[in-house]
């Protein structure tokens, strides 16, 4: 039987969604060649799920261009990135909160439907695309919402100056 999601329009036969990335899931902390993605395919799935808050949308939108600029990893001392992860710095909620509208309205080009599970190589690549299409598709949606300043989603700690 074909079912159809709500939120991405996918269609499948065997599969939802949901169970389909669970199994990528599975197999990205099963095989380290496969969780190489793990910062790109989480947050492609909750993006076209429309399942962050509308700031959490942006926010990770945003983090998702620099991760795929990066080739698939941020810089391990990336502070900004830091305080914007935790929820101690943050004065909204990643999940919880009014949805950014309009992301039902996207025609996605790409959804989890296109990602092949046979190798790391084909999964890894195709992972990317999803991520690289997911931004151009979104594009209009967040021109017209407006950038998310990320400077200011985080209550910044004063910072000590040391003397010359």
């Amino acid at each position: 039987m074909e079912t159809r999601c709500p939120r991405c329009g996918v269609k499948f036969t065997h599969h939802n969604c949901r169970s389909y990335f669970d199994e990528c899931q599975a197999m990205e902390f099963e095989d380290p060649a496969y969780f190489s993605v793990h910062q790109i395919s989480v947050p492609c799935y909750l993006l076209q799920h429309n399942e962050y808050s509308r700031e959490g949308w942006l926010v990770t939108r945003e983090r998702l261009r620099r991760v795929l600029s990066s080739n698939g990893r941020l810089p391990a001392k990336d502070g900004r990135d830091h305080l914007i992860l935790d929820s101690g710095h943050r004065t909204w909620n990643f999940s919880k909160g009014v949805k950014l509208a309009g992301v039902d309205t996207i025609l996605w080009c790409r959804t989890i439907a296109d990602v092949r599970l046979d190798s790391a190589e084909h999964y890894c690549a195709d992972v990317r695309r999803w991520g690289q299409s997911i931004l151009e598709d979104s594009e209009d949606l967040v021109r017209q919402a407006g950038s998310f300043p990320v400077d200011e989603a985080v209550d910044l700690p004063c910072r000590s100056h040391k003397r010359v």
